[in-house]
């Protein structure tokens, strides 16, 4: 490599290309290669009673798993009314806790469409979020839904039952969190693993 090469930062590339320089070798490989799409890994599970939905969510929290990996899905009165703080244990009432999932539990409700016909209501922490594909000002799609999800999660939340999705960094992650909501749901639990582009 030239020692010109070695002084080219990237603040500099556009003035090169205006200029008609080549890019140094290994930038250009850079810029050239595609970026490989985000492996996303979800674990989800409906729940009809709020305590067994905080108790979960108390325990993804005590392992490492965040608010901004988690959406809640349901109607809105059902949604509104799902507050932790109606739990009254030791974690629920901590300001670690209540800081933690404020911003799941306090964000605005967007509507998530998972099928021409039907639409839902999610509140959906920010690593989650990045799972859903803006269609306009506050509405979503959810394109990696598989047709049995969509289904059942339509279902669920029209019997007034609220679904918790935790998105998951790593195949590690999606096993405990699946482990976790499993302890305190009776119901079935869903997982899923797709590749989203950039």
């Amino acid at each position: 490599m030239s020692l010109l090469e070695t002084q080219i930062g990237p603040a500099n590339e556009w003035v090169l290309g205006k200029l008609g320089w080549p890019l140094p070798r290994e930038r250009m490989a850079e810029t050239s290669m595609p970026r490989e799409p985000t492996r996303c890994r979800i674990a989800m599970l409906t729940f009809d009673e709020p305590p067994r939905l905080w108790r979960a969510a108390d325990d993804l929290f005590l392992n490492g798993i965040g608010a901004c990996q988690l959406c809640l899905f349901g109607l809105p009165q059902v949604l509104a009314d799902s507050d932790p703080a109606q739990l009254q244990t030791p974690l629920a009432l901590s300001e670690d806790f209540r800081q933690t999932f404020r911003c799941v539990i306090w964000r605005p409700s967007v509507i998530v469409r998972i099928s021409e016909a039907t639409t839902i209501e999610m509140k959906c922490g920010t690593r989650a979020s990045d799972l859903f594909t803006p269609v306009a000002e506050s509405v979503f799609e959810a394109r990696w839904l598989k047709p049995d999800m969509r289904h059942s999660l339509a279902n669920d939340v029209a019997t007034g039952a609220v679904v918790l999705l935790v998105a998951s960094n790593t195949a590690e992650q999606q096993a405990l969190g699946a482990r976790l909501l499993l302890r305190h749901g009776n119901r079935d639990l869903q997982t899923h693993e797709f590749s989203q582009p950039h």
